[in-house]
């Protein structure tokens, strides 16, 4: 059974992704509307979202790398409150790194490919989970 949404993470059901939400980086002290104030761009609402979105693909594409069973990893992070802990801190740490340096998947130069997962938001998903009895980034085969 999923875990309901609340007011820190929600679940995208066509991405069968948890992303996090704007309440969730200003309780971190992350206040993106009030970034992007002064500029002149559209929807704030669309930006937000499409950060959100990002963060979590980047994540989930992290996690899914590791196992041949994404399907098992993505019903463990829908329903294991364990897992989901986990999983929000590191798209909370992965947040912070796009925001500070950028979305660096984009990059051309290969090292700065490689540093596109916040390195503080690998060791979170590395850690074992007692639940599950491995880690969600082995759980899949």
């Amino acid at each position: 059974m999923r875990i309901s949404d609340d007011d820190y993470m929600i679940y995208d059901s066509a991405a069968n992704q948890w992303k996090l939400t704007e309440k969730a980086l200003i309780s971190r002290g992350i206040d993106l509307r009030g970034r992007l104030a002064g500029r002149k761009a559209m929807s704030p609402e669309l930006l937000i979202d499409g950060l959100l979105t990002t963060v979590s693909e980047q994540i989930y594409g992290y996690i899914h790398a590791h196992a041949f069973d994404t399907t098992r990893q993505d019903g463990i992070l829908a329903s294991n409150a364990q897992a989901r802990s986990l999983l929000f801190r590191a798209l909370l740490q992965q947040a912070v790194h796009v925001l500070n340096v950028g979305n660096l998947s984009y990059s051309v130069k290969p090292e700065e490919r490689a540093a596109a997962i916040n390195d503080v938001a690998k060791q979170i998903l590395g850690q074992y989970i007692p639940s599950i009895g491995t880690t969600i980034l082995y759980c899949g085969g």
